[in-house]
């Protein structure tokens, strides 16, 4: 016959495995989701960088998919849900506020960046005389970039923060 005392004490350890299973699973989609958010911006910060050398050298690349106005538009459709989470789960435990501003400052400028493009390419209507293209194409590249750097340099800190708090974070490792 089980006492209340002996009850309650099985409650709280039917608790804690099951709070330790919910983080330990928090703690793995938080490192998969910070790491699918650095293979974005790597996959971003290649776009930016080296797609106008590959142009030059491969021009039938640049009717692609991979040079389109809205290539932006749509990785900062898959950026946005990976770092919210990736960035909530990991916060959550170890509460690093420069996760939280690095990740905000960069998806500002990611934001900003697309806004650029959008705008530059919804005005354009096909005339090949602009003479503002390379100041807009600088510009929203530049912007990107800087916004891709301080996204990675926010999951960098987010999945390391994670890693060395093992008790707290519960990360898988």
């Amino acid at each position: 016959m089980n006492t209340p005392s002996s009850d309650s004490k099985s409650n709280i350890v039917f608790s804690n495995s099951m709070n330790d299973s919910h983080s330990k699973s928090a703690g793995f989609w938080q490192q998969a989701l910070d790491s699918i958010a650095l293979v974005l911006a790597g996959t971003c910060a290649f776009h930016c960088l080296l797609l106008p050398l590959f142009v030059v050298f491969f021009p039938l690349l640049g009717k692609s998919v991979v040079n389109d106005p809205q290539f932006h538009f749509w990785m900062l459709f898959a950026v946005i849900p990976t770092t919210a989470i990736a960035v909530f789960l990991g916060c959550r435990k170890h509460k690093d506020k420069w996760v939280v501003g690095l990740s905000s400052a960069g998806l500002l400028l990611l934001i900003l960046g697309v806004l650029i493009e959008l705008s530059h390419h919804g005005h354009h209507h096909g005339h090949s005389h602009d003479h503002t293209e390379g100041i807009s194409f600088g510009l929203e590249n530049g912007i990107s970039i800087i916004g891709g750097i301080l996204m990675a340099s926010a999951h960098i800190r987010n999945f390391r923060n994670c890693r060395s708090q093992n008790s707290d974070c519960h990360c898988e490792h």
